[in-house]
């Protein structure tokens, strides 16, 4: 161990390469950079045979690919991710685990929340190659999430924050690794199509039969190919699509939640609230309280009496 006169001396000449500030007020700050916080890390294996693989939420989710690496769909595009390559989905992207109950791909999954989600822009679709030390940083935030769950998160968050930034400048994947569609399996286009009609028509909530007339298929073959394709019926992909977008107009626009509940397609605003609670465990007008960026957080205020509102 050193003694405290020559570490002292070190300070003093770390001190002295110091320079001048420009401002006395106006400083380093957190709130632009990379702050994850509420993390939670999944082990997600094909071998397991799951089958919830449709997903729409209001986390960032870095998807790592392990073992025999994987193909993930994010938004339009396929991602066909090898060992140590992984990828950043961003809040209320629709995304899928390719083929989970037949392929042995196995995924390190860490989902978390980002106070500036614009610092992580430079990673939206664009997966990455780990290098050794981003390696390293991932079995830090591994480790550290098994010893310090429920206790201690501020080792977790730090060493994820290091591997965000250190994803930041990674190479990107090769581009023959991501196509707009999978031409060799018509299911993808399938799915591709449903995904964006759905989209297009959240608050009419189309019905299978209503889907299958405007795509052009049976209903039948819409209803097998989405539950072989996803993991989920066709029913229930509609209604966490409808409330994911109920979560993303919450967050980003000045609707109430009386708004928000016709603009999806719910027939009544406790209908919608009922089934936001359940399926986000937060009630609508909550969780924009709760999860809204700081400047848009004087929203959904109590309305007042009188007021000619839904």
């Amino acid at each position: 161990m050193q003694p405290m006169n020559e570490l002292i001396s070190k300070l003093h000449l770390a001190a002295a390469r110091i320079e001048p500030p420009k401002s006395h007020l106006s400083g380093l700050c957190h709130r632009q950079g990379l702050s994850p916080d509420n993390v939670v890390l999944h082990h997600r294996s094909g071998r397991e045979g799951e089958r919830e693989t449709a997903n729409f939420h209001h986390r960032f989710e870095l998807a790592l690919a392990l073992d025999k690496g994987g193909a993930v769909r994010i938004g339009e595009a396929t991602f066909r991710l090898g060992p140590g390559e992984c990828a950043l989905i961003f809040p209320h992207q629709f995304h899928h685990y390719q083929n989970v109950s037949e392929s042995p791909a196995e995924w390190l999954c860490i989902t978390f929340d980002l106070s500036h989600p614009l610092a992580a822009s430079a990673l939206r679709d664009r997966p990455v190659e780990l290098d050794a030390e981003a390696l390293r940083l991932a079995e830090c935030v591994i480790e550290g999430y098994r010893r310090a769950l429920p206790t201690d998160p501020l080792g977790v968050a730090y060493h994820l924050a290091l591997l965000l930034a250190r994803l930041m400048e990674a190479a990107s994947v090769p581009k023959e690794r991501r196509a707009e569609a999978d031409s060799a399996d018509v299911r993808d286009e399938i799915v591709r199509k449903i995904n964006a009609y759905v989209r297009q028509n959240l608050r009419n909530a189309p019905s299978l039969e209503e889907l299958a007339g405007k795509l052009g298929y049976s209903a039948s073959r819409l209803r097998t190919v989405f539950r072989d394709k996803l993991g989920v019926t066709l029913g229930l992909y509609i209604r966490e699509s409808r409330l994911a977008e109920a979560a993303r107009l919450l967050l980003t626009t000045e609707r109430t939640v009386s708004e928000v509940a016709r603009e999806t397609g719910f027939t009544s605003l406790n209908a919608f609230s009922r089934a936001f609670a359940a399926y986000y465990k937060i009630a609508p007008k909550s969780y924009a309280l709760h999860f809204a960026p700081p400047k848009a957080k004087v929203r959904n205020k109590p309305e007042k009496a009188g007021a000619k509102r839904a």
